[in-house]
């Protein structure tokens, strides 16, 4: 069942955190964040430039922890963007599992980092070397109890198991420029949140690629 639906439309530069989605949600700003801004072409992206990490959280309430965040991210340029997806955000606390992409590490590729976080203190618990940019790429992030999923274009691409954040919290996005000039071509768009509590998620399973994980993201 769909929770909640935002194709991002409105004038350009709008705050996210003053943007109502599709389905009547409002967007808050999570602790040492800054609001995202609309890109005025059906997308949001990180506008002022900020290393400042970050999540946007919709506010909806899932009926459980057991639900998806998916959208479509789509780079511009070689700048350092951090572009993901949250799910069981606490806006509070910095607490969640993260998914951020990163296209500077491994050049002509991108990689889709997971993490688990715990009041600001990241865990990388997956990694999955894809196709570089620009895309647009379909992702998608789930958490069922203790599993969390990463799909890419329809592919299971990183399945761990992970019990650090059990609350419902709320799914979200994360909008970072890690340095260079804002940039509207990079961007998220196309988002929906869907009720797993009834089972389903996920696509064929492949295998993961992983690396030696670091204990924070990059900032």
């Amino acid at each position: 069942m769909s929770l909640a639906h935002d194709t991002f439309s409105g004038t350009a530069d709008t705050a996210l955190d003053t943007h109502t989605a599709d389905t009547g949600q409002s967007w808050i700003t999570g602790v040492a964040g800054f609001s995202a801004a609309l890109t005025g072409s059906g997308g949001v992206y990180a506008n002022p430039a900020s290393a400042v990490q970050n999540h946007n959280i919709l506010v909806v309430t899932p009926p459980s922890a057991d639900y998806s965040v998916e959208a479509d991210i789509t780079f511009s340029g070689s700048n350092a963007q951090d572009l993901g997806l949250w799910v069981r955000a606490l806006s509070t606390a910095d607490t969640g599992y993260r998914l951020v992409t990163d296209i500077i590490n491994t050049p002509g590729s991108t990689e889709w980092q997971l993490y688990s976080g715990i009041a600001g203190s990241y865990t990388q618990i997956g990694i999955y070397v894809g196709t570089g940019p620009p895309g647009p790429f379909h992702a998608k992030l789930s958490a069922v109890g203790t599993t969390i999923t990463v799909n890419i274009d329809g592919t299971d691409r990183i399945i761990v198991t992970d019990s650090n954040v059990s609350a419902a919290g709320n799914p979200g996005i994360q909008c970072v420029m890690a340095g260079g000039a804002a940039d509207a071509g990079s961007n998220i768009s196309n988002l929906t949140v869907t009720d797993l509590s009834g089972g389903g998620g996920g696509g064929p399973v492949s295998p993961f690629v992983f690396r030696s994980f670091r204990t924070s993201p990059r900032r």
